[in-house]
């Protein structure tokens, strides 16, 4: 009973790890699709951070060239009266704003764009860590296939040993029973047929002979 109770236990322990050992891979092809998705993620942010900053340095180099021929025009128009002057001064001061804004936002898109790919990078480090933890749980997996079958083939050898001594005990406690039966029949009972009177003592004596 103690046997069955513990290769019934064995069996609970075997299919408990086989179960253990299926999700945690089913969560590694989870983890393994989620980074194909991060890295193509990451790829488009990068294709949108490059192509923002070629547009915000046309848009840099096209406000400076403006810039240069205001103060070209500035020059030649020095002659003009104040009101172009003025003009001149808030058309220079309205294109300083608008780089300031421009520059501002682009910080703030770049910060933004900085900081889900330090994310990325950390979600890329946790997947690396559980990667290296898998391999360890496989490595213990399989030392405890290992040594699940050996304590297989322990327990098989041990219950054959039990079996066979337990046979040969079987087999030595009838040749016992057998002798001292012996010893009893010719110590305690009549040797011939005739001393039994009765047909069932008769029966008894050609049974024990």
């Amino acid at each position: 009973m103690a046997e069955q109770q513990q290769y019934e236990n064995n069996k609970k322990e075997l299919l408990d790890s086989y179960f253990t050992i299926r999700k945690l891979q089913e969560r590694v092809n989870r983890l393994e699709e989620e980074n194909q998705n991060l890295q193509i993620e990451r790829d488009d942010i990068k294709n949108y951070f490059g192509i923002k900053k070629e547009k915000y340095e046309d848009m840099i180099d096209l406000q400076r060239t403006e810039i240069e021929q205001l103060k070209n025009e500035k020059q030649r128009a020095e002659y003009e009266n104040e009101k172009s002057k003025r003009e001149l001064i808030e058309l220079k001061e309205e294109v300083q704003e608008q780089l300031e804004d421009q520059k501002k936002e682009f910080e703030r898109e770049r910060s933004d764009l900085l900081d889900r790919i330090q994310i990325l990078q950390q979600k890329l480090d946790n997947l690396e860590t559980f990667v290296r933890q898998k391999a360890e749980l496989e490595a213990d997996r399989r030392n405890l296939r290992e040594q699940l079958e050996i304590e297989k083939r322990l327990k098989q050898d041990e219950l054959a040993i039990k079996e066979e001594e337990k046979i040969k005990a079987t087999d030595k406690l009838k040749k016992i029973c057998f002798i001292k039966f012996k010893r009893l029949k010719h110590h305690y009972w009549p040797q011939k047929k005739n001393n039994f009177k009765q047909p069932r003592d008769q029966l008894f004596y050609k049974i024990i002979n």
